[in-house]
């Protein structure tokens, strides 16, 4: 069974954009791809990333480098995931309007 590189990150600000997320997760491997989570109402982004990275070493440094870490004053989750499907980046939340 191969295993996903694919790193579920949550509790993000809203406002960061996709190149600083490219940049921040790149310092510590190669990105194959990076998805941002978007409200399914919006289409704005709603909090969550996946990074998927090309090597297990760079998947495995980012779980040791980035628990508990703080971006711009968002202490982010981290969880391994099972590797991104499509629609996966909808956000899940219920909007009552």
């Amino acid at each position: 069974m191969k295993l996903s590189k694919t790193i579920y990150v949550g509790s993000l600000s809203k406002k960061l954009k996709e190149n600083f997320l490219w940049y921040f997760f790149s310092r510590l491997g190669k990105i194959k791809r990076l998805i941002i989570g978007i409200n399914n109402k919006t289409l704005l982004p709603c909090g969550f990333c996946f990074v998927e990275y090309f090597f297990d070493f760079n998947f495995e440094l980012s779980f040791k480098v980035l628990s508990g870490f703080r971006i711009f004053n968002h202490f982010i989750k981290l969880d391994k995931d099972n590797g991104f499907k499509d629609n996966r980046q909808l956000s899940r939340k219920i909007v009552l309007e």
